[in-house]
């Protein structure tokens, strides 16, 4: 089995080591800002627009503020304005 390969700009690995050391020094940056995009996607329930890009800046940071500890980013959403006033897409659907 060929456990190696690359990535777009970046250099080659072999194995899942070498993947993790790349995503953590090399790629660290990409995958938490991609991370905080998809667990904020995830809380809301829908897509993030162009208005939500500072409360996804906060989430990110906040994870790097705080170790990188997964508790950090999810209080950060939860306390986002876009968590806090989310609105319900089945009532929306049914009230039209």
């Amino acid at each position: 089995m060929d456990a190696s390969g690359q990535l777009p700009d970046f250099p080659p690995f072999n194995g899942p080591v070498e993947l993790k050391k790349l995503l953590a020094n090399d790629m660290r940056g990409l995958f938490v800002r991609n991370f905080a995009r998809r667990m904020f996607t995830y809380a809301l329930a829908r897509a993030p627009e162009f208005y939500d890009e500072m409360s996804i800046r906060d989430a990110e940071a906040a994870l790097k503020a705080d170790d990188y500890r997964i508790g950090a980013l999810v209080k950060s959403i939860v306390q986002s304005y876009a968590f806090q006033y989310r609105q319900n897409q089945n009532r929306k659907e049914a009230s039209e």
